[in-house]
C-alpha cells in the first residue's frame, strides 16, 4: 500500500474472483498516469483465493486483503441467481477502511475500464455519503406493464418521487460521511427486515435508505454497453467505466 489516502476496492468470491482480477488489473494499469495516487485493493475470503491468484495480484501491485467480517450476514437471506453474499461486502468498507483511507470508489466484477478511473477523487461529494449514476431514464425504455411495475417497486422501497434510483455497481464513497450517518448498518438492516423487496439485496437497500440523497455522476462513470441505439451516448461521452451485464432492475443509462 502506497501512502495515499485514496482506495479503488472490489469485493468477491471465487465464482467471480477472475473478472473481478481483470478489472482490477485494469484500474492499476492506469496508475502511473494518473494525477490522484490510490491503491487497488482487492477483498475475499482467503478461502476464495488460491495462492497463485495471490501471487497474480502480488506481482501487479494489487492488495489483497481478507480481513472483512462476514459473520454481518448470517441473517440475510436475499440471495437468488448469480448474486452471493459477497455482493453486501461493499457495504462496510468505509467502516472497515476508516482510518486508512478518505475515499473510496467500489467497483463491482462485471465492468470494463476504458480510462483513468482516478480523476474521480478530485470530486467533493457535498453533503453526501456516496456518488453514483443516477438510472430514471430506464423508465422511458420499458413496457408501460413493466413500468408500472417498477414504479410500484419503488414506491414499496418507500422512495418518494421523482424516484431517483442509481446502480450501486460504481459507488464514490465519502468515508466520514458513510461512517457518520451509519449508512452501512442501515442498508443492511433494511435487507434484513425487507427480505422480499430486496432481490438486488445492496442496491434496493441503499436506494431505500438514501431515497436519492446522492452526488449525481455523469454515465461516463457506469454506461451500459454499446449497442447501435446507445452509440452516441459512447460516441459523446467516452465513458470511463462500462457495465457489461444486466442488473434484474432499474440499472444505469
Amino acid at each position: 500500500q502506497s501512502n495515499t489516502r485514496n482506495a479503488v476496492c472490489l469485493c468477491t468470491d471465487r465464482k467471480m474472483l477472475v473478472p473481478a482480477l481483470f478489472v482490477a488489473d485494469a484500474v492499476r494499469s492506469r496508475l502511473p498516469g494518473s494525477a490522484n495516487r490510490y491503491d487497488v485493493i482487492l477483498f475475499s475470503q482467503a478461502s476464495e483465493v488460491t495462492d497463485v491468484h495471490a501471487r497474480w495480484m502480488q506481482e501487479r501491485g494489487i492488495v489483497f486483503r481478507d480481513d472483512l467480517d462476514m459473520s454481518r450476514l448470517s441473517e440475510v437471506k436475499s440471495f437468488s441467481g448469480r448474486l452471493t453474499p459477497a455482493t453486501l461486502m461493499k457495504l462496510w468498507l468505509a467502516e472497515h477502511l476508516a482510518g486508512e483511507y478518505d475515499r473510496l470508489l467500489y467497483l463491482d466484477s462485471d465492468l470494463t475500464i476504458h480510462g483513468d478511473v482516478g480523476r474521480i477523487f478530485s470530486l467533493d461529494t457535498g453533503p453526501f455519503e456516496i456518488a453514483a449514476v443516477p438510472s430514471g431514464r430506464i423508465l422511458l425504455h420499458l413496457t408501460e406493464q413493466k413500468r408500472r411495475q417498477t414504479l410500484e417497486h419503488f414506491k414499496a422501497l418507500g422512495m418518494t418521487e421523482p424516484y431517483r434510483f442509481f446502480n450501486s455497481g460504481v459507488l464514490y464513497i465519502d468515508v466520514a460521511k458513510w461512517n457518520r450517518t451509519r449508512l452501512g448498518e442501515r442498508a443492511l438492516a433494511y435487507i434484513k427486515q425487507n427480505p422480499d423487496l430486496c432481490f438486488l439485496p445492496d442496491e434496493h437497500a441503499l436506494n431505500a435508505v438514501l431515497d436519492g440523497r446522492i452526488a449525481g455522476l455523469t454515465p461516463v462513470w457506469n454506461i451500459r454497453p454499446i449497442t447501435r441505439e446507445r452509440r452516441w451516448a459512447h460516441d459523446l461521452a467516452r465513458p470511463v467505466i462500462v457495465r457489461q451485464a444486466a442488473k434484474e432492475s432499474a440499472s444505469a443509462i
